[in-house]
């Protein structure tokens, strides 16, 4: 689809050049399943690239979707990109055999919690790209989703206290609980 230009820190690598146009034929094209457009894979692979995040992470960031919102299953990432970039994907993908939302959502963010600090740091990175689409459009997280949000940040910066992106999330957090 060549109508979507990619974002500059895409060029500074293969990977990511892969990675991104991956992910953009995943959630642009026939395999896409879910509401998960290439912008917001984007949005949190840039907040990673300009923290200085290396290019695994970055990668990472672009494909963090693919296996909820797509038809690309853990296999076709470990064929592409390996088993590191696959299982860090996995880790931060929801188990959809959970119904229950406060359930699944424990249960991600208990994953993540046991996955390490690169799983913590882009999974905060997706919720400061999600609060600040939100802020951008002039949305508000329903109260499910904000329950979410802070319970995964009181339990990353608990393990994980000097994880980038934490005082952004908790001033997101803190302007998209008002009103």
């Amino acid at each position: 689809m060549s109508s979507f230009d990619p974002p500059d820190f895409v060029s500074r690598s293969d990977l990511l050049d892969r990675a991104y146009h991956f992910a953009l034929g995943a959630h642009e094209g026939e395999r896409s399943r879910g509401e998960t457009r290439i912008d917001h894979p984007t949005a949190v692979a840039k907040l990673l690239a300009d923290q200085g995040a290396d290019d695994q992470m970055v990668a990472v960031a672009l494909l963090h979707d693919v296996l909820e919102d797509t038809t690309i299953t853990r296999e076709d990432l470990e064929g592409e990109f390996g088993p590191e970039i696959a299982g860090l994907v996995a880790d931060l993908s929801e188990d959809a055999s959970i119904d229950a939302y406060a359930d699944r959502k424990a249960h991600l963010r208990e994953q993540v919690a046991a996955a390490g600090e690169e799983a913590a740091t882009i999974f905060l990175a997706d919720k400061l790209a999600r609060l600040q689409t939100l802020e951008a459009t002039g949305q508000r997280p329903s109260p499910e989703t904000l329950a979410h949000y802070r319970e995964s940040l009181a339990l990353l910066s608990t393990l994980y206290p000097d994880l980038p992106f934490i005082p952004e999330v908790r001033h997101a957090l803190r302007n998209a609980g008002q009103g």
